[in-house]
């Protein structure tokens, strides 16, 4: 059987190592990004190579260039409906703001630092 794939993308790669520790250990596959742009092109290069997607994104915030909205939105239109855990330290702001528009949905927003049990939770849901 196969294992379900996770894709986590945090420009702070000290962050993006523990959550992809937590997930190997619960499991899943899983591809790393630091970038938004990085991530668009793994995603891409999956679905043309491997005929494949991520399960579920796990994407940070707050990031240079691209934030986790913006890239959310970008994944939605290369058709890919899979959903989004969005994480960041500052999730008020956030909530109201992704709440607001459909595309993004299914999202769950969780608070850095993720407490993993959460994150678990999420997975098996």
């Amino acid at each position: 059987m196969k294992k379900p794939l996770i894709m986590i993308v945090d420009n702070e790669k000290p962050a993006c190592a523990a959550l992809e520790e937590v997930c190997l250990f619960s499991g899943y596959d899983v591809l790393c990004a630091t970038s938004g742009e990085q991530a668009i092109n793994t995603i891409a290069d999956l679905i043309v190579n491997q005929n494949a997607i991520p399960d579920i994104f796990l994407l940070d915030y707050y990031m240079p260039g691209m934030n986790g909205l913006q890239l959310a939105g970008q994944i939605r239109g290369m058709g890919v409906r899979n959903p989004f855990v969005m994480f960041s330290g500052y999730l008020n702001d956030l909530d109201e703001e992704a709440s607001a528009d459909l595309i993004y949905q299914p999202m769950t927003f969780l608070r850095k630092p993720v407490e993993f049990n959460k994150l678990v939770k999420i997975f098996s849901e």
